[in-house]
């Protein structure tokens, strides 16, 4: 997820060896939001506030003394942000609204003027882009469509890993003859919660972190979604013939993928042998 500049710096000036493994996405970013600093551009950042990976693009921009960020969370705070620049909602409703979000010095009427838009790699890019268009469109409506990107820039930043894990979750559901979905991966994980997210807006889903997690045919280990709480649900896994799709966040190891299916035929009680013939045609 990359580290703050003032962090690098500390380990530069005490001569630590360092080892830069950074994503090249996320590095992408970066160069995005020093773009819009040096040109007068406010960032907003489509992020998770306390999220490792947005700190680190925060960090990015206060390399500039003049510039400005705003950290906002879903297309429902873009709104407001549309509403803002159409003169809907006043100054103190922004501050107050986002309050521990933006840069200090922060202010809505001159730095909401020009907006550069960037989106933390592992968020819904669907959503991200609906906010990109949200806010283009209250700049075209205030200043004409002619002078919007004097106004208005953005490049989608969403992770390819990311992206396309979302897509096939999409079409997994889109075949609609599915019982649940199992997504694994970290409890802390951003790009996993998305995952669950569009996986439990269309059938019964349940985030793990490893087999361990399904502890019995009666009982699994797993985080809800919204709430972000871990739970133990009873009577999860249905007698009989059943569906499960399954996909797993972008750094789980393929290893722990191969494990959950195992344990999963072994709730089925199905032999050894015929679930190391399913996995090998697979």
């Amino acid at each position: 997820f990359g580290v703050t500049h003032t962090a690098l710096n500390r380990l530069q000036q005490r001569k630590c060896e360092i080892v830069d493994t950074t994503c090249g996405s996320v590095l992408t970013v970066w160069k995005r939001v020093e773009y819009y600093a040096q040109n007068g551009f406010t960032t907003i950042i489509h992020g998770k506030y306390p999220h490792e990976e947005t700190i680190a693009v925060c960090s990015q921009i206060s390399k500039y003394p003049a510039a400005k960020y705003l950290v906002i969370k879903n297309a429902t705070e873009g709104m407001s942000i549309a509403d803002f620049i159409g003169g809907n909602i006043s100054k103190k409703e922004i501050l107050r609204q986002f309050t521990g979000r933006y840069t200090t010095g922060f202010n809505p009427e001159n730095d909401l003027q020009k907006i550069g838009f960037a989106n933390q790699t592992t968020m819904l890019g669907g959503e991200s882009r609906q906010i990109a268009e949200i806010v283009r469109e209250a700049f075209a409506a205030r200043y004409g469509e002619e002078q919007t990107e004097r106004h208005f820039r953005s490049f989608d930043t969403v992770c390819s890993a990311t992206q396309d894990r979302q897509d096939a979750v999409r079409d997994l559901l889109a075949a609609g003859d599915l019982d649940m979905m199992m997504i694994i991966g970290g409890f802390n994980s951003s790009n996993t919660a998305q995952l669950m997210q569009i996986a439990s807006e269309s059938v019964s889903s349940f985030h793990i972190q490893d087999p361990g997690d399904l502890i019995s045919k009666q009982e699994i280990r797993h985080q809800t979604f919204p709430a972000m709480k871990v739970r133990i649900t009873d009577n999860w896994l249905p007698d009989g013939a059943v569906k499960i799709g399954i996909t797993a966040g972008a750094s789980t190891p393929t290893r722990k993928i191969g494990q959950v299916l195992y344990r999963l035929f072994e709730l089925k009680n199905i032999p050894a042998h015929q679930i190391k013939r399913i996995v090998n045609a697979t």
